[in-house]
């Protein structure tokens, strides 16, 4: 699922393919939620089926955009922030942050422990519980991923694979083309046969 975005105006391009196997093109601004839909190439006009979709693509931005940058959004209005102190897992030593938020986002009752490697100041791993999970939320209850292959991409360092540490799992997120660029052309936000940077 190709995404871009242009951080400085909130102008956001994503593609997918729907589970009947259309090809799907939303372009929007993030901070207005406004924008226009293609499904199959053929531009989506009607008010009833255009809203759907900006809110599937703002839901993706939203979803995706929290595991490839979640470290710098340690600070973003509306996050509580609780210092747990030291944790050994596997033999080595974390500084945890419990991260809870307060009406913010489309899922406010998420939480988070995002594990800090004290030497290189990297997060290392995080555990999620989700608010569509049952029971009461807890680290014992969250789901543990590794953070890994941290590379830097302009001035930022991101990590590419975020690994399932849970025994019966083998899911990975991986973002194989990952870049961070310091011009697009403005058009590839408006029009849908612009090709995607480095297509």
């Amino acid at each position: 699922m190709p995404h871009l975005w242009n951080c400085h105006t909130g102008d956001y391009r994503v593609e997918w393919k729907s589970r009947e196997g259309e090809a799907m093109q939303v372009l929007f601004n993030i901070n207005t939620r406004e924008g226009r839909a293609w499904k199959d190439g053929e531009e989506v006009t009607v008010a009833e089926d255009l809203g759907p979709l900006l809110e599937r693509a703002y839901g993706r931005f939203i979803n995706d955009s929290y595991w490839l940058l979640m470290p710098w959004k340690l600070r973003d209005p509306g996050v509580n922030l609780e210092h747990l102190g030291e944790k050994e897992v596997d033999g080595k030593m974390y500084e945890v942050l419990h991260v809870s938020f307060g009406e913010v986002g489309l899922t406010p009752g998420d939480q988070y422990w995002a594990f800090v490697n004290p030497e290189t100041k990297m997060m290392e791993r995080w555990a999620y519980f989700l608010q569509s999970f049952e029971g009461e939320a807890s680290l014992e209850g969250a789901r543990p991923f590794a953070w890994r292959t941290w590379e830097t991409f302009g001035r930022m360092k991101l990590a590419r694979e975020k690994v399932s540490l849970m025994p019966e799992s083998s899911s990975m997120i991986h973002f194989p083309v990952l870049a961070a660029l310091e011009e697009v052309d403005a058009k590839v936000f408006e029009d849908p046969a612009m090709p995607m940077p480095g297509e």
